[in-house]
């Protein structure tokens, strides 16, 4: 791509998707914990990016952990946005930290990766009130602390 501006805003356009999706379920996880604005604000500073990709890979791969926390199958719409989750974040930090990044179709590119968090989206919405959905966003917050179990 031949237009540093062109190709910013798609860069920033991959990122964007993932902060969608960040934001998205650690809003999610936040109204779950509690009702309290005070305490929402507070708790909303405690997720951790690298522990939510832990926990987000653990979930897609059905890993003995995420298993342990759900007394029933992980739903595939689970597994599917965790996925997205980890991919997205990938996605993002080549994006935005990696300026060797050269991608052959950068605009197809931000193209699909706003096409997954909607999908993510989709997913969730056809879960959030599964028990699993529920541990899954406990995971998200705590898995620095779960995961070391």
């Amino acid at each position: 791509m031949d237009d540093p501006a062109a190709e910013a805003s798609l860069r920033r356009a991959i990122s964007t998707a993932y902060y969608a999706l960040f934001h998205f379920l650690v809003e999610c996880a936040t109204e779950r914990v509690s009702e309290r604005p005070e305490l929402g604000e507070r708790l909303r500073r405690c997720f951790d990016h690298g522990d939510m990709k832990l926990a987000s890979k653990a979930f897609s791969e059905l890993a003995d952990k995420a298993r342990a926390l759900v007394a029933e199958p992980i739903p595939d719409e689970i597994r599917l946005a965790a996925k997205i989750f980890v991919e997205l974040q990938e996605e993002r930090h080549l994006a935005d930290y990696d300026f060797a990044w050269k991608p052959h179709n950068l605009p197809l590119r931000a193209i699909v990766c706003v096409s997954m968090a909607q999908r993510a989206f989709d997913a969730w919405d056809r879960v959030e009130r599964h028990p699993a959905a529920e541990a899954y966003l406990i995971a998200l917050l705590a898995w620095g602390k779960i995961g070391k179990r």
